[in-house]
């Protein structure tokens, strides 16, 4: 089995949140993921990986994916649905997981999960700028 996860969380400096879930699940599961046969790559982007990302990647005893392509337009492109879609720079895989709510398309031909952390955007819409609003939806 392949197994992608969607690890542009552990980019974000300062790290939020969801970056440190992800580092944290990440690394529980480099202490279990030799008892199973399964192949796990880590996909990030922008326009190159922080020394802050390399480190916490390189410890890690996953492959790593890097599109060399600045988020916001990444982000952009993912929105609007255009082909190619994301799975074009990913090897193949038989799950996606985000473990954060973010832009992406996926074929559908594999199956997807996302953690969904916070609902507040759906029950406090008044708390969030349109440009928020329109991200969440």
């Amino acid at each position: 089995m392949k197994i992608v996860i969607d690890a542009r969380s552990l980019a974000t400096t300062p790290m939020t949140g969801v970056g440190y879930y992800t580092l944290h699940f990440l690394n529980e599961l480099a202490q279990t993921h030799s008892r199973y046969p399964v192949d796990i790559f880590l996909f990030t982007s922008g326009r190159t990986p922080s020394p802050l990302l390399r480190d916490a990647i390189s410890q890690l005893p996953f492959h790593h994916i890097h599109i060399s392509i600045p988020n916001k337009l990444l982000n952009v492109w993912l929105a609007s649905g255009a082909k190619p879609g994301l799975e074009s720079f990913l090897p193949k895989h038989d799950a996606f997981w985000m473990p954060n709510l973010n832009f992406a398309t996926c074929n559908p031909n594999f199956s997807k999960y996302i953690t969904i952390h916070d609902l507040s955007f759906l029950h406090n819409q008044r708390y969030y700028s349109l440009k928020n609003r329109l991200r969440h939806m």
